[in-house]
């Protein structure tokens, strides 16, 4: 079971309305008594970061790294006020640029990728824009995983929109779709106006076997494509008279 805390560091940094939507979600997840109340979720009230309170939580961390992951509505207040260097004084100077050898060393420190994702957000980050992926996890073991829907709300809140979130993680993005909680999971996720083309529109049908389903699934995509009049086209590959009982 996923505790108070750890809850509670999972909504950092989002804004109010997000963080009501995922209280929501963890109360019907977990139950109340163990999610707590709602006021624990939310955001900070303007005015609330002082340069005192900044100052106070910048001494907790010892790098502006750190600083920036552990209290990310601080660090944006620091930043807002530049008083950065001030309150990070005390900070040691971390200088890092990721080279393959760099990546490769830091690499070897981990037996998964996932371990490595977490233990080395930014060398694990470098080796993806670095394509490297592939030979600096070469010596970890494979890990097969089985999606819960715990494990695919915790992944989801990683991204801010649903593309993010099926690029970033394939896996629990479909496993996600396979147990129907897409929009429970994606609820803290920010809305993206998306424009169909053609293409993306042929890609998004391909994911269904009939209309209704499409339909269903892409509305968005599926009035796109009755706009662009490309529906037969895009649809080929569906049985023509499929999910005519629903229209019943």
């Amino acid at each position: 079971m996923i505790k108070h805390e750890e809850l509670k560091a999972l909504v950092k940094g989002m804004n109010k309305a997000d963080c009501v939507g995922c209280h929501e979600y963890f109360v019907n997840r977990y139950g109340a008594d163990s999610v707590g109340p709602i006021e624990d979720y939310l955001p900070n009230p303007p005015g609330y970061w002082t340069v005192e309170r900044i100052r106070a939580e910048a001494l907790k961390y010892e790098t502006r790294g750190a600083f920036k992951t552990g209290s990310p509505r601080a660090y944006k207040a620091a930043l807002r006020l530049k008083i950065m260097d001030e309150v990070c004084a005390h900070m040691k100077p971390v200088i890092q640029s990721h080279t393959a050898e760099s990546i490769a060393a830091e690499a070897l420190k981990y037996e998964t990728r996932i371990a490595f994702y977490k233990g080395s957000p930014n060398a694990y980050g470098a080796a993806q824009r670095l394509k490297i992926m592939d030979e600096v996890c070469a010596h970890m073991k494979p890990v097969l995983q089985s999606h819960t829907a715990d494990s695919i709300a915790a992944e989801a809140l990683k991204y801010d929109t649903r593309k993010e979130f099926e690029k970033g993680s394939r896996g629990a993005h479909k496993a996600a779709r396979r147990l129907k909680i897409m929009e429970q999971v994606c609820v803290h996720m920010n809305p993206v106006r998306q424009y169909h083309t053609a293409e993306s529109i042929a890609e998004e049908a391909l994911k269904y076997e009939t209309r209704y389903v499409f339909q269903k699934g892409s509305p968005g995509a599926h009035d796109a494509a009755r706009r662009l009049k490309i529906m037969e086209q895009v649809c080929a590959h569906m049985p023509k008279h499929a999910g005519r009982e629903h229209k019943k």
